[in-house]
């Protein structure tokens, strides 16, 4: 397993330029503040922190809860139809109702 890892990951890790192919683009809509064009977008760690738990459904945790009372405005602004889970899976806030 090893050397299956230094035979990807290294020229992964050396080839800044690119030269070989290795690694793939990073789609626009995942230029979040990890990356550098969503550094050079201005991207916030707000967006990362939010995002994560709307889109991919990841648990709000108690160390989630301590980040969002630290910095309230990485809490996410939920849109109708969002929904926060926590790690049993239990609805702890929905977004507003849409208006009809």
């Amino acid at each position: 397993m090893e050397d299956l890892q230094t035979s990807i990951l290294w020229p992964m890790l050396t080839d800044k330029d690119n030269t070989t192919g290795w690694r793939r683009p990073v789609l626009p809509e995942h230029e979040d503040a990890h990356t550098a064009a969503g550094k050079a977008r201005g991207a916030t760690w707000a967006e990362w922190y939010g995002d994560r738990h709307i889109r991919f459904g990841i648990p709000v945790n108690e160390y989630t809860k301590r980040l969002w009372a630290l910095y309230p405005e990485w809490r996410p602004t939920l849109k109708p139809g969002d929904v926060l889970r926590d790690e049993t899976g239990a609805v702890i806030e929905r977004g507003p109702e849409e208006e009809r």
